[in-house]
């Protein structure tokens, strides 16, 4: 047998999985997390390849080739579903004066939010996700750099918070030489009065403490001790944290929650080995295939030694001519079978267990709207009205998380700047999903159906069914627009000219507006009249 074919971008080795500390239950969680993150990365050929050879036998593999990895459900549907942070969220604090405004502007052009919709995406599939940050620069000069290490390269143990770590170690790689190696950086808090930050070498991946005593490199990675006193992650009441945020897609009361949706992974193999082999049918057996009997292929026949004829391979498709001459008084006879696959049939086929398998993440029918027609197959495409219940399911647990983020990055940067910032109290409002033109004429006719119906309706009521949004965003933008007719309003008035200059005409325009604000002429949300007083 020939030896198996090795595809670009496989892996064929383990050195890139490092060693950490744990049980087995906590590796084969690992295990998990990895796997789910390559199909969010893209790099889940190895995958993909192991379940072709649970199906086809190694011959029928070489004949499919190399696996097409164009069609990725699990990423499909997770980005459909990951919406909360589209738009850039709005961070608040009580006291939200130029200096707190100027440090969310620039922590938001330090990635705050930009980084959010990848990590969102992986959190879903995965289940959990980590964001945080590290203090880069020489001591002197420190500073803060956001990250979102993978949960596949984490461990962690609970504190009083079973959802929350109290002890993690993240493995890194570090440069050694001209090579690197993995080390594990450790931040333990489970004794509050001795916070620890260290960086070790694994030896080993046993359980417990024993395996966190490894060889120290903390003042050759670091450049100092981080014990106690010195530990720099602190709040303002010197309350040590870890400078990491466990994100939750539901909230189990546990750290991790490493197999939920498994349905969903395990259809994101089988769909890209059913759709390898419709791509196999598409090139191989989507035409006739011709037979002959007692005929020879001019040119594919030579006369071997001992008289024996030796056959060679002559170039054939369905636009070529070939010609037969027949074997000596035996009669020729050729003929054709049937296309060996029908390449519609098979991808209405794989198209529809790729929609049931989607319907399995936490979906339902009534979810997906239909794309494409019968001939092509029907694309996977989750209707806004079901993303945007996603959304709202997901809310409180990424707030939680990104409030906490926000303290925390206060915190650090006001011990190494002392810059003063608050670190509790933040509070952040999501952007709903923009409704679709159905859905705003929908909203129209409630509100039509509400005014025929003499039902007094509120101004913010109006714009939940016109927008799309929840209550809190209604009032924002409410308030929004109050402070822009205001100030339009108010420039107005800055550059009108004097009454003098104006014709008689313009005075009895203006006169009129000014009429119709004094009389409710200007109500609701109009913005208030050029002189900005209503008369």
């Amino acid at each position: 047998m020939s030896a198996p074919t090795i595809y670009a971008g496989q892996r064929t080795d383990t050195a890139s999985v490092p060693i950490l500390p744990g049980s087995p239950w906590d590796l084969n969680r690992r295990n998990e997390n990895r796997v789910r993150r390559r199909l969010m990365s893209g790099t889940w050929l190895d995958e993909v390849l192991a379940r072709i050879a649970e199906h086809f036998d190694p011959v029928r593999q070489q004949v499919l080739g190399r696996p097409t990895l164009a069609r990725n459900l699990a990423r499909t549907v997770t980005r459909q579903l990951a919406v909360l942070y589209d738009q850039a969220p709005q961070a608040r604090h009580e006291d939200g004066d130029d200096r707190v405004k100027g440090w969310l502007d620039e922590m938001a052009r330090a990635g705050l939010w930009t980084m959010a919709p990848r990590h969102q995406q992986r959190t879903i599939l995965v289940r959990e996700g980590l964001r945080g940050f590290d203090l880069a620069g020489p001591p002197e000069a420190r500073r803060i750099v956001l990250c979102s290490p993978p949960a596949d390269l984490i461990y962690a143990e609970a504190g009083d918070d079973p959802g929350a770590p109290a002890l993690l170690v993240e493995a890194r790689r570090a440069p050694r030489g001209v090579r690197s190696e993995w080390v594990w950086h450790i931040w333990d808090v489970r004794d509050a009065a001795t916070p620890t930050y260290s960086v070790r070498r694994p030896k080993s991946a046993k359980d417990g403490d024993e395996a966190l005593r490894a060889d120290d490199l903390t003042e050759e990675v670091l450049g100092g001790r981080f014990v106690g006193p010195a530990y720099p992650f602190r709040y303002a009441d010197g309350q040590p944290f870890i400078p990491r945020v466990l994100y939750h897609a539901e909230r189990t009361g546990s750290l991790w929650d490493p197999w939920e949706g498994q349905e969903i992974v395990d259809g994101a193999f089988d769909v890209a080995m059913l759709w390898t082999f419709w791509l196999h049918c598409v090139k191989d057996a989507s035409w006739p295939q011709r037979w002959v009997i007692n005929a020879i292929l001019r040119g594919s026949s030579t006369e071997g030694s001992e008289g024996f004829e030796r056959f060679r391979a002559v170039p054939a498709d369905p636009g070529a001519i070939l010609q037969f001459y027949e074997r000596e008084g035996m009669g020729a006879h050729i003929g054709q079978w049937l296309p060996g696959a029908d390449p519609n049939a098979l991808e209405m086929a794989i198209a529809s267990f790729e929609r049931a398998t989607a319907i399995q993440f936490d979906l339902a029918p009534a979810d997906f709207e239909q794309t494409g027609s019968p001939q092509s197959g029907y694309a996977i495409a989750i209707k806004r009205s079901a993303a945007r219940e996603a959304q709202r399911r997901m809310e409180p647990q990424f707030r939680a998380g990104d409030v906490a983020l926000l303290g925390m990055l206060a915190a650090a940067s006001n011990r190494l700047h002392g810059t003063g910032l608050p670190e509790e109290g933040w509070s952040i409002t999501y952007p709903a999903l923009p409704w679709s033109a159905d859905e705003r004429a929908t909203g129209v006719e409630r509100i039509k159906a509400a005014k025929e119906a003499e039902v007094p309706v509120s101004a913010l009521w109006k714009i939940q069914q016109l927008e799309g949004v929840g209550r809190d965003e209604a009032i924002e933008l409410y308030r929004g627009w109050l402070r822009d007719g205001q100030e339009e309003a108010d420039l107005r008035e800055d550059i009108a000219p004097a009454p003098e200059m104006l014709s008689p005409h313009e005075r009895a325009i203006i006169e009129q507006v000014r009429r119709g604000a004094a009389t409710g002429g200007a109500a609701g949300m109009t913005p208030t009249p050029p002189n900005g007083h209503g008369g």
